[in-house]
């Protein structure tokens, strides 16, 4: 349960501090990005660089603390597992020889039983043996019985053989018989058939003419149904050109219009770049940069008063729960007291249950001694009246059991009662330590929030320090201001109806070619006309000969089928009956021979059977005597193994006396050691706090950790950017055309490719190379290293060697590998391409913070879906509902992870 608990809490920290990979925007560069001051630029990095790095000072500064009180801890459970070890070696060595003797007994007591078991198991075998055995005998006697039976009956076997070869010979002539007159009707069912096939194909030529005929006839009738329907299309077919023309007319007008737009547009153009040229320094995005900072800095204030809200309400629900837990143990101290009452009552009840029984067996006694009384004419009336005193005191003892029936039911409700107390404690402990958790992650998220917050009002105050050293007239920004408004409005015009502009061009060389088409189809509309007239003339000319033909065919077929056909097919059915009938006189003669045949060989075998009767019966009565004998031998074994099983159960009584002494003993010897035992369970304890508290520390180191690398990220970037910025000759940007999405080119980073992870190559510091396993070395503070507890080392500033504990080490920025080195392409051609590509336009330095802000997010998400899988693995039963967060977190990171990755992509 505390490994669990610790592992909730290292969970719900990981999920608050987490960082998603967010819309973060490194598409299209400003036209004026060029322009702006290269000095102004130089100083706001110098200003990062210098805070960062104080940032980073006090972050190593941190760590060390945290450090330090880890190893505290780690030196404190160090001495009290020494004192565990201690006091265990204390415990007395006559306790170990009381265990030791119980075990013993223990294990005596179970041998003695599994012997038992065993010799139970072979007496069932053996007694199945001779149950089988006894089966086989009688067997062996029902054949013997058989045998002087079948020696009485040799005589009438062999006259059964003789009459089945007689009655054999009158079935096979009877075979014969039937053989020549199947033949015959075979010869007769061939002929009818003959005849049936020629009257069916005389027939059949009558049906297909039909068929043919009908088949002509639906196709003339729906070839005239199409020549109807198409002259009446034709002549329901207007070919006025009127509308058309008034239509083309007003598409026209708009395309003049959408070019006078453009012409309009193209001036006012020409105009705002004059003066954008003349006033170089004039930027219109200051006043909505300074706007989104401060849009920034209010979003900023109202996650910070809702986070606090969260914890303030966390707070109140912790405090809540503490209440409800004092009064649930209250109340089940109130149940408690309750339910001794009851146990009490139920103790009384039960013992007035009992005099009253003691009571009723008095009456009947006393009801017995007057009926006896009365038959032996003695007096009785000392005797009372016995049969009513029975009756009410069974009476009172059916009360009195329903009684106490109700006050067990009673108990049971208290203890379910009491339980139901327990679980409502135990959970909102659970709930409560979750929420403790929870308040920890909203402390480091509000603390995130200030930081970003004071980083955004200094970027505001950079941005407003900008607006007032603008030289730029108020006159000039109005008249820069009306141009790009005149122009924004002619745009949202021009913009409005393009669309209609496109459909009119398209629909202005349609409707002319329809002009052209109509013009056309009318001159074409009469001659088809007169075409399909004369077609459905002579379409309804050969419909007239085909109804006739048909009506004659129709006619004809029925006649010559019921004169011809049926008579053939009636005969025919005559002739294969009589084939069917012969065909089942010969089966009835081939089936009687068979039986014959199959009784003669029964009857012959029979009587090979009794020539063997001697040696028959002699083999049958040697088995059963050898039977007999295994059946004997097996009671005499199963006799010796319940001798075997009374030695054993005589040895009870002295095993559980062994067993009860040792049992005495050993709680003898536990008595003498409670005050030492209890001791040591309270120094295991405090241990287990201990590594729950050292656990949480390391959690706090790691996160640290965490922190310091993504600052000296940010730092290395920064750095490395100010260097080329100095470095680099200053040129103005060459304007690019939108491509045809209407977006702004994209600007890619001078990056290096992505080696074949998929993943950017990170900024790199100036540190060592890593060792052999692969993994990046640590930045660590200048603090000693803690004891070999297993747990993560101390950090240095020094580049030193990763931990060698076991730890995974913290994500640090990685160096040049080997596969990168073989990734690059030893073709000049190639080399020369890569040049070309990479002197293109340079990024801004807005836009080169972004993508370190970007890479820096990635790595983090990276490191925490890594640890998260590795918490998952170490505690499979961790909380269900802290599972379930975990993996859907999980789910998102990795969409994200990927979405970055191909972001990264496209700027190396």
């Amino acid at each position: 349960m505390k490994k669990q608990k610790i592992a909730s809490i290292a969970l719900a920290m990981a999920l608050s501090t987490s960082t998603f990979v967010g819309n973060i925007n490194l598409v299209g560069a400003d036209s004026t990005e060029a322009g702006k001051n290269t000095n102004t630029r130089a100083e706001n990095e110098k200003d990062q660089i210098g805070r960062i790095e104080k940032e980073l000072e006090a972050l190593k500064k941190d760590l060390a603390n945290k450090l330090n009180e880890k190893a505290s801890l780690e030196k404190e459970k160090k001495a009290l597992e020494e004192e565990i070890k201690e006091a265990k070696a204390k415990l007395g060595k006559e306790l170990k020889k009381a265990e030791e003797k119980l075990e013993e007994a223990k294990n005596a007591q179970a041998q003695d039983q599994k012997l038992i078991d065993e010799a139970k198991k072979r007496i069932q075998g053996l007694e199945e043996e001779n149950t089988r055995l006894d089966k086989a005998i009688t067997e062996n006697n029902l054949k013997l019985g058989q045998l002087e039976k079948n020696k009485d009956d040799i005589e009438e076997l062999k006259g059964k053989i003789e009459k089945g070869k007689d009655f054999k010979t009158q079935l096979e002539a009877k075979k014969k018989d039937a053989e020549n007159k199947l033949e015959q009707a075979k010869k007769d069912l061939a002929k009818a058939k003959l005849e049936v096939e020629k009257h069916e194909a005389y027939s059949k030529k009558i049906e297909e003419d039909i068929n043919k005929n009908k088949a002509k006839l639906e196709e003339n009738t729906k070839e005239l149904a199409k020549i109807s329907q198409e002259i009446s299309e034709l002549e329901a077919k207007n070919f006025d050109n009127a509308e058309n023309e008034k239509s083309l007319a007003a598409n026209k007008d708009i395309i003049t219009t959408y070019e006078n737009g453009l012409a309009k547009k193209e001036s006012l153009e020409k105009e705002l770049a004059s003066l954008k040229k003349a006033n170089p320094n004039y930027d219109p995005d200051l006043d909505k940069n300074i706007e989104e900072k401060e849009n920034e800095i209010s979003s900023i204030e109202k996650e910070m008063t809702k986070l606090d809200g969260q914890k303030k309400d966390i707070t109140q629900l912790i405090e809540k729960r503490t209440k409800n837990i004092e009064k649930a143990k209250s109340e089940k101290e109130e149940y408690r007291t309750e339910l001794e009452s009851i146990r009490k009552n139920i103790k009384a009840k039960e013992a007035e249950i009992q005099n009253l029984e003691f009571a009723v067996q008095n009456a009947k006694e006393a009801e017995e001694n007057q009926k006896q009384a009365r038959k032996e004419g003695k007096d009785d009336s000392s005797l009372g009246n016995p049969s009513t005193n029975r009756e009410r005191a069974e009476k009172d003892l059916a009360t009195a059991r329903e009684g106490l029936k109700e006050l067990q039911v009673k108990e049971k409700d208290l203890e379910n009662k009491m339980d139901q107390k327990d679980k409502e404690v135990a959970n909102y402990v659970q709930l409560n330590d979750v929420d403790q958790g929870k308040l920890v992650g909203i402390g480091e998220q509000l603390n995130v929030k200030k930081a970003a917050l004071g980083k955004i009002n200094q970027e505001k105050e950079e941005l407003e320090n900008k607006k007032n050293q603008d030289p730029t007239s108020e006159e000039t920004k109005r008249e820069i201001k009306q141009a790009e408004d005149g122009l924004s409005v002619l745009n949202s015009s021009l913009s409005g109806i393009k669309i209609s502009y496109e459909k009119a061009k398209t629909e202005v060389a349609r409707l002319e070619k329809l002009i052209a088409e109509n013009e056309q189809n009318a001159k074409n509309k009469e001659e088809r006309l007169k075409t399909l007239k004369a077609d459905k003339a002579k379409k309804e000319e050969e419909k007239d000969r085909l109804e006739k033909l048909l009506a004659k065919d129709e006619k004809e077929k029925p006649k010559y089928d019921k004169e011809h056909l049926q008579p053939a097919r009636k005969q025919q059915e005559a002739a294969e009956e009589a084939v069917k009938t012969q065909e089942r006189s010969l089966a009835e003669a081939n089936e009687g021979i068979t039986k014959v045949d199959q009784e003669i060989a029964e009857n012959t075998e029979a009587l090979k059977n009794l020539g063997a009767y001697d040696a028959t019966k002699e083999k049958l009565e040697k088995e059963n005597l050898s039977k007999k004998d295994s059946i004997e031998n097996n009671k005499k074994t199963i006799e010796s193994i319940n001798q075997e099983i009374d030695k054993i159960n005589k040895r009870v009584p002295d095993r559980k006396m062994d067993y009860a002494k040792a049992a005495a003993k050993l709680s003898e010897e536990r008595g003498k050691n409670n005050d030492l035992i209890a001791k040591i369970a309270d120094m295991e304890k405090k241990l287990t706090k201990l590594n729950g508290e050292i656990s949480l520390k390391q959690g706090q180191i790691d996160t640290a950790n965490k922190d310091i690398r993504s600052k000296q990220l940010s730092l290395d970037a920064l750095k490395q950017m100010a260097e080329k910025e100095k470095n680099k000759p200053e040129r103005r940007p060459e304007e690019k055309k939108p491509d045809q999405s209407g977006e702004a080119p994209q600007v890619k980073p001078d990056v290096k490719k992505p080696d074949q992870s998929g993943e950017a190559p990170q900024v790199k510091p100036d540190v060592k190379k890593p060792d052999q396993s692969g993994e990046a070395p640590q930045v660590k503070p200048d603090v000693k290293k803690p004891n070999e507890s297993g747990k993560a080392p101390q950090v240095k500033p020094d580049v030193k060697k990763p931990s060698e504990s076991g730890k995974t080490p913290q994500a640090k920025p990685e160096t040049k590998k080997p596969e990168q080195e073989k990734q690059k392409p030893e073709n000049p051609k190639e080399n020369s391409k890569q040049k070309q590509r990479k002197a293109k336009k340079p990024i801004s330095p807005e836009k080169k913070l972004a993508l370190a802000k970007l890479k820096k997010a990635h790595e983090e998400n990276k490191i925490i879906n890594k640890a998260l899988r590795m918490l998952i693995e170490k505690y499979p039963n961790i909380i269900r509902s802290v599972r379930g967060k975990v993996l859907n977190w999980l789910a998102k990171s990795n969409t994200q992870l990927e979405r970055a990755e191909k972001i990264l992509a496209e700027y190396e």
